[in-house]
Parts: C-alpha cells; sequence; structure tokens
C-alpha cells in the first residue's frame, strides 16, 4: 500500500496474489474466471476443477510440478525421468554413466506426446531407454495461471517484456507500487517478494508511465467481468 507517495512492500510472494485468477477460456478465448480450483467461462458454460496442492520444484529453466497429472492443464509441460529411471542424471544401463546432455526441454501439451527417450550411452555406446512423465511446467514470465495454464485476461505486451496481474487486487497493488515515489522493502530483512523480483524494464523510470497506464486499464477490464 502507499502513503504519501510510499510504498510498503508487505513481502507478499506471487502466489500471494493467487485464489482467485481471470483468464481466457481455453475453450471460446473469452473472458473466464479461476477460483477455488474451479474454471468458470460465462460465454460457452465451461466448467472444469483440477486439483493443485503441490508446491512447484525448481528446475534449471522454471518450476514444474511434480507428481500433478497434465490432465485439464492447457499450458506447457516437461518431461522428466520415471522412478526407476531417477538417478539424477539418469545412468546407463549398461556401463552406469550418466547422460549428462539429455534433453528435457518444456514445450505445449499436445495429444501424442512421447512417453520414452532412447538416447545413447556416451560412454560405451549401449542403446538405453528411458521411460518419462510429463509435469505441468510454469515460469514466472509466462502470464498464465499457474492452477490450469491459462493465458491470463489481464497482460500486455512491451518489448521487454509481458506486464501480467491475476485479478484485480494484484492490478491494483501492482499500480501503487509503479506509482509511489518512495518504495520501502519487505519487513523481513534479506526476504525477498513479488516486487523485489520484479525485472528491472518493469521497475525502471522509463518505462513508468506507460505501465502504470497499463495496470489501470486491467483494472478497468477487471471490473467489467464482476
Amino acid at each position: 500500500m502507499t502513503d504519501g507517495g510510499r510504498f510498503q512492500d508487505s513481502g507478499k510472494k506471487l502466489a500471494g496474489f493467487g485464489g482467485e485468477y481471470l483468464v481466457q477460456c481455453p475453450k471460446c478465448d473469452e473472458p473466464a474466471q479461476i477460483k477455488d480450483g474451479r474454471l468458470s467461462c460465462g460465454n460457452c458454460g465451461l466448467s472444469l476443477t483440477r486439483s493443485f496442492h503441490r508446491s512447484p520444484m525448481r528446475s534449471d529453466t522454471g518450476h514444474y510440478y511434480e507428481h500433478v497429472d497434465t490432465k485439464n492443464w492447457f499450458g506447457d509441460v516437461t518431461p522428466r525421468a520415471k522412478m526407476k529411471d531417477r538417478s539424477i542424471p539418469p545412468r546407463c544401463r549398461s556401463c552406469n554413466g550418466e547422460f549428462t546432455k539429455l534433453s528435457f526441454s518444456p514445450r505445449p501439451k499436445t495429444a501424442n506426446l512421447p512417453r520414452s527417450l532412447h538416447p545413447k550411452c556416451s560412454h560405451c555406446g549401449a542403446p538405453n531407454t528411458i521411460e518419462i512423465g510429463w509435469h505441468p511446467f510454469l515460469t514466472p514470465d509466462q502470464p498464465r495461471d499457474p492452477v490450469f495454464g491459462c493465458k491470463l485476461l489481464l497482460q500486455k505486451d512491451f518489448k521487454e517484456g509481458t506486464l501480467y496481474a491475476y485479478n484485480t487486487a494484484h492490478a491494483e497493488e501492482y499500480l501503487s507500487y509503479i506509482e509511489a515515489d518512495h518504495r520501502g522493502r519487505p519487513p523481513t530483512p534479506g526476504s525477498s517478494s513479488f516486487f523485489t523480483k520484479l525485472p528491472a524494464w518493469i521497475k525502471s523510470a522509463k518505462n513508468r508511465d506507460d505501465v502504470a497506464q497499463s495496470l489501470c486499464q486491467m483494472i478497468e477490464l477487471a471490473e467489467k467481468q464482476s
């Protein structure tokens, strides 16, 4: 919140702004809402539920959700070796050498994702089969909700990246931060928050007016959905 041009960071993480998300319906692209794990679209009548109770795991490229299936997930997915192959990294079944160059890149979810990788060992040349499973994948710079992976309704593309907000409250606090003349850090020394992790281009003075204007437009759009 602001007080006389000062914003005091409460220390809230990105997830703290969640619980309710304004999104684009994955079926008709019209505005839809996610609340308490349920996706509802007033335009086409789509109604889906999805369990979301696991904290994201870190990988080299972002976050994935271990032991959560991809049913009703509309974002990217990433492969992970199944438990019997989960020595990290997986090892050759012939010589026990490590596979250090496996491609575990995220990709859009499709109906025909492969269920195994078939690398040759770089140490002994033996063929191997590594069974894989697919997991929801999301990075903080992707303008999607973390429950269904839908595109967020409140977003604006800039040349440096995408500005987005989950809901009205998120956009309003975001705007307070951008418009503040002075920005206080989180109350716990050394801790990070959503605002301390914002990319530099969002916090820069040269983009301040454009970012603030975009957030005002997001708030207006969000209020039309209520």
